[in-house]
């Protein structure tokens, strides 16, 4: 018997076996053929088009188990339409299309669970019709028989001037349609099973490549400034340090030991080194900086606030030294830098 006969006939019966597994063999041909093309941008047109291409053999088990059933031949276009669906999904979406699949599934299981109403006469592989039948060599001896069922003739195969190959693969097939038969249900479910974990993984590992060539816009991570802040007036002061003015908020700038680059003291959360809670002069007057930052090479600033200005620039210009974050800082000399800046000099007085 001609296997691609037998498929491509409208003709004859097919049993609940043989339609699901042709349907099962469809299934797995698309997966093939999607996984021949993986990567290479023509996939889903490629599935498609198999696809197209596999409705004739779909269409036809559909036609051949209506025979079987005494069913309309019209319901053979629900297995048409089913595919249908599949090659189209596939056009539209790599991801999703897959789950189209779900269609030809259920119309498949609406054929295999369609009554035998027909009983068929001699099968093979589950069809039994005109394409079953194979031409004879020979003719074969009618011998005279009691029995109705030798009325007919009968038909004599040497089997020995067959190849070897073709009576071993007979034999296997004739012992496992036995098998197949009575446990076909559950083969079928298994292999629906192994289909749908196959979708599943195709599926995953779409959106995953998918999710690394189109990856989430992730926010900039704000880079530590490196520049110091601006300021509009800078004395330099003898001992090392300087006086920064700001819209009229004074900063203190130094030199200092390495640090972790940030903030080292604030007054807001009462964080930080303590040492940096106050800038004590010689006299006893204190005043709380806002804040204190290490800068990049290791520059310390502390911020005071704009009340504190004038006082402070003051004491600068008149005291004889002043602690800030366990650093001594001696003011001698200050006042003739103090009185050369116009921005500064106007403090230097009260």
């Amino acid at each position: 018997m001609s296997l691609m006969r037998t498929l491509v006939c409208s003709r004859g019966h097919d049993s609940a076996l043989r339609t699901v597994s042709i349907q099962i063999a469809l299934l797995i041909v698309l997966l093939l053929v999607s996984g021949l093309f993986y990567n290479t941008g023509i996939a889903q047109v490629a599935v498609a088009i198999v696809t197209i291409l596999l409705l004739p053999i779909a269409y036809l088990a559909g036609v051949r188990r209506l025979n079987q059933a005494k069913r309309p031949l019209m319901h053979a276009w629900l297995l048409v339409a089913a595919w249908t669906i599949v090659a189209v999904a596939q056009l539209l979406s790599s991801v999703y299309g897959w789950w189209s699949l779900i269609a030809p599934i259920a119309a498949t299981a609406y054929f295999a669970w369609l009554p035998v109403v027909k009983k068929s006469g001699r099968s093979s592989l589950g069809y039994s019709g005109p394409a079953n039948q194979q031409p004879h060599n020979r003719p074969g001896r009618v011998e005279p028989s009691m029995h109705n069922q030798q009325a007919n003739a009968a038909v004599s195969v040497d089997w020995d001037q067959l190849p070897a190959s073709s009576f071993e693969f007979s034999k296997l097939v004739s012992s496992a349609v036995p098998i197949l038969q009575r446990h076909w249900k559950w083969l079928a479910g298994g292999a629906v099973v192994t289909i749908m974990i196959a979708m599943v993984s195709i599926w995953v590992k779409q959106v995953s490549t998918e999710s690394l060539e189109n990856p989430e816009p992730v926010a900039a991570v704000a880079e530590p400034t490196t520049s110091a802040p601006e300021f509009e007036a800078k004395v330099v002061l003898p001992d090392s340090f300087q006086l920064l003015l700001q819209n009229d908020m004074l900063m203190i700038s130094w030199p200092g030991d390495a640090a972790p680059k940030g903030e080292l003291w604030s007054l807001l959360s009462a964080e930080g080194d303590r040492s940096c809670a106050a800038a004590t002069f010689n006299n006893g007057d204190s005043f709380r900086p806002v804040k204190v930052d290490v800068w990049v090479d290791d520059i310390y600033f502390a911020y005071f606030s704009p009340l504190d200005t004038a006082d402070i620039v003051f004491d600068v210009a008149m005291r004889g030294s002043f602690t800030l974050c366990g650093y001594d800082f001696s003011l001698q000399g200050s006042m003739k830098p103090l009185k050369a800046n116009p921005a500064f000099a106007l403090y230097t007085k009260k």
